[in-house]
């Protein structure tokens, strides 16, 4: 009976998460923040090496569904060589983070809680007031860089997003399963209805068996809630194309099953960016920056980044 009624529950209903709860102690706690509903969401940053002179700009990372920030470290780390100083949070319900696995009560509670994480950052290091902010965004992490992007595109000097989540499978949104996806949302908003399969993420086997061991990336399947709020997120985002004017660079897999490259090509297109880039890669499935040849992503993702961040 518990479990049928937590099903019926929008809430997390986390027994000390509450908007009144004690906000972590930075010195204690100096990896973690407290969101608008009082989870506390974890984070981790990769600075420059000393042997850097300047930091070029700030770089931040929206990581994908029941992700977490380590798995981001090739990539942080090849950034923050270059002169970027790194930031990535673990979504709420993922990772260190608190939250209902692979639940979210409204999408844009994800984007909410970046926009804090990002404030949070920019108080910590006030000398980077001055730096140009970069985005890089991951399937759903790449929806939610969009809505940021799209909410104030004069923030940032370059937007990267990464086998983006801006469309599902046309099987899964004809009008009786738009119909269905909502009507469990609403009823039964922690109601489990699929699971990610792990083995298309990559076609590189190892990242595939390190994710299948992972005990910070949770298998179970995504809620009716979850599916709802992204097919809404969607569709919104559609209808804020006219401040699509940021600079921006899509990388994606031709092999990718999981996000469809057609939303990639579809956002593109409709980009008013004067600045705008679609590359697409043979043999790549969904995890571009994973790959087998992710050092080829990179260096493209790299020379993007740095024609709109020049060394200082």
């Amino acid at each position: 009976m518990g479990s049928y009624c937590s099903c019926l529950k929008a809430s997390h209903a986390l027994k000390f998460s509450k908007p009144s709860r004690v906000p972590p102690d930075p010195e204690l706690f100096p990896r973690y923040f407290q969101n608008k509903q009082g989870l506390w969401l974890h984070f981790a940053e990769w600075a420059p090496p000393r042997e850097v002179p300047n930091v070029r700009a700030v770089l931040f990372l929206i990581s994908g569904v029941a992700e977490h920030t380590a798995r981001y470290d090739s990539v942080a780390l090849t950034c923050a060589r270059a002169g970027y100083h790194v930031f990535c949070m673990d979504n709420q319900g993922a990772g260190g983070s608190e939250g209902k696995r692979l639940y979210v009560e409204n999408f844009y509670d994800f984007v909410d809680d970046f926009l804090l994480f990002k404030q949070i950052i920019l108080s910590r290091y006030p000398d980077y007031a001055t730096l140009p902010c970069c985005l890089l965004g991951h399937s759903m992490g790449g929806l939610i860089a969009a809505h940021v992007a799209l909410r104030d595109p004069d923030a940032w000097a370059a937007v990267v997003l990464s086998g983006p989540a801006l469309q599902f499978d046309p099987q899964l949104t004809t009008p009786f399963m738009r119909w269905l996806a909502f009507k469990l949302s609403k009823c039964f908003p922690k109601l489990g209805v699929k699971a990610v399969d792990t083995n298309l993420i990559s076609n590189n086997r190892p990242i595939v068996e390190l994710a299948k061991q992972d005990p910070f990336m949770s298998s179970a399947p995504l809620t009716a809630r979850w599916f709802a709020e992204m097919l809404r997120a969607i569709d919104d985002m559609w209808e804020k194309m006219d401040r699509s004017t940021f600079p921006l660079l899509i990388v994606h897999g031709r092999d990718d099953s999981l996000c469809a490259i057609s939303g990639s090509r579809r956002f593109v297109e409709l980009a008013l960016s004067s600045d705008k880039t679609l590359i697409e890669y043979d043999e790549l499935a969904h995890e571009v920056l994973s790959e087998v040849s992710w050092k080829k992503v990179m260096r493209d993702v790299q020379s993007f980044l740095d024609r709109h961040c020049p060394s200082r």
